[in-house]
């Protein structure tokens, strides 16, 4: 994760974006990542002590969590839109042939 912030960090200084808002998305980043440990802890799930004191110590590990989430998140979000689409049209291709049959 670190080679990811790394590269993240130089392409935000390459294109001179300094700004505050750089420092905001890293900011939200980190608090996603302690609210999803606390949630998670808070509705039962079973996490070691130390893994949840790594959680709140080390940001390359919170940050590659959360990177890992997004990620996952997007794909299974792609994943089902494409399965709705082909259902979508594989459910109009069968009302156009009952149309032909009938």
């Amino acid at each position: 994760m670190l080679v990811v912030a790394s590269a993240g960090a130089k392409a935000l200084g390459n294109e001179r974006l300094f700004g505050p808002a750089s420092s905001h998305v890293i900011l939200a980043l980190d608090e996603l990542s302690k609210s999803l440990l606390f949630i998670s802890v808070a509705s039962g799930l079973e996490i070691p002590k130390h893994f949840q004191r790594e959680m709140g110590e080390k940001h390359d590990l919170r940050h590659s969590k959360v990177l890992g989430l997004v990620l996952s998140k997007t794909v299974r979000n792609m994943v089902s839109n494409v399965i709705a689409k082909a259902l979508r049209s594989r459910m109009s291709l069968d009302r156009y042939f009952r149309r032909k049959q009938n």
